[in-house]
């Protein structure tokens, strides 16, 4: 999850002129790497951490935990990020979140059409 966060970081960094931190957002969206399967990658690692930890304990306060971590991410998603972003970067972010699922998806859809 840490290399996921850095390589993330990177991204924003490099094409999208700031960072996944809301105090220094990205100027530019950022739709490349990781991005093109999933628009919350970040989010998906933490909670993929989260399962491991569950598998490797077997403890259902673990599961548990990565539910509710889960659930109030996509909260927060709905309620806050996805509007500042359709804000922020208008259609562009519309056509984005069209094509690319919220979580993750195994296929790109334009590898979907071929």
């Amino acid at each position: 999850s840490l290399g996921l966060m850095l390589y993330c970081s990177r991204l924003f960094s490099r094409l999208g002129k700031g960072t996944p931190v809301p105090i220094r957002p990205p100027t530019e969206l950022v739709v490349s790497g990781v991005y093109q399967f999933s628009r919350n990658p970040i989010y998906v690692g933490q909670v993929g951490v989260l399962l491991g930890y569950f598998l490797y304990s077997g403890k259902p306060a673990l599961l548990l935990y990565a539910l509710v971590w889960t659930v109030t991410v996509q909260l927060m998603l709905l309620g806050f990020e996805e509007p500042q972003l359709r804000k922020r970067f208008g259609a562009a972010y519309l056509a984005y979140s069209r094509s690319v699922p919220r979580w993750v998806a195994l296929r790109t859809r334009t590898a979907d059409r071929e």
